[in-house]
């Protein structure tokens, strides 16, 4: 198991009910994390931070302990694709894995309620 869950083991033995991921970038890893985490029976958020430009990759990549926006990922901003875009990916392509959403949304009230709205329509279907 990774460190990552082996915390997370811990925690439930000290009464968790559920978790909240960081910001993730790299579906290939969270779904090989969210497939660890399935073992410990509690529920899993999905960290969801849009990216708005380039300038929050580059912080992200230098300054934020564990968290990577993959080269991938940066090519398709580069290449026009928005973080929002990339948001609502991220969030079809693992929404059978997770309970929901934690938004970091960082003061930005309209893209936060696309989300929400994005997500609840995919978890009524």
């Amino acid at each position: 198991m990774t460190v990552e869950i082996e915390r997370m083991k811990k925690k439930v033995e000290m009464g968790a009910d559920f978790f909240q991921t960081q910001p993730i970038y790299d579906i290939a890893k969270a779904r090989e994390f969210l497939e660890q985490a399935k073992a410990l029976g509690k529920p899993v958020l999905l960290g969801i931070m849009p990216l708005t430009d380039l300038k929050l990759v580059k912080f992200i990549n230098n300054k934020m302990a564990g968290v990577t926006v993959t080269a991938e990922i940066i090519k398709q901003m580069e290449n026009g694709k928005t973080g929002i875009e990339i948001a609502f990916e991220f969030i079809a392509e693992l929404i059978e894995d997770i309970a929901g959403i934690h938004i970091y949304g960082m003061g930005d009230i309209q893209t936060t309620n696309k989300l929400i709205k994005f997500t609840k329509s995919l978890m009524n279907k």
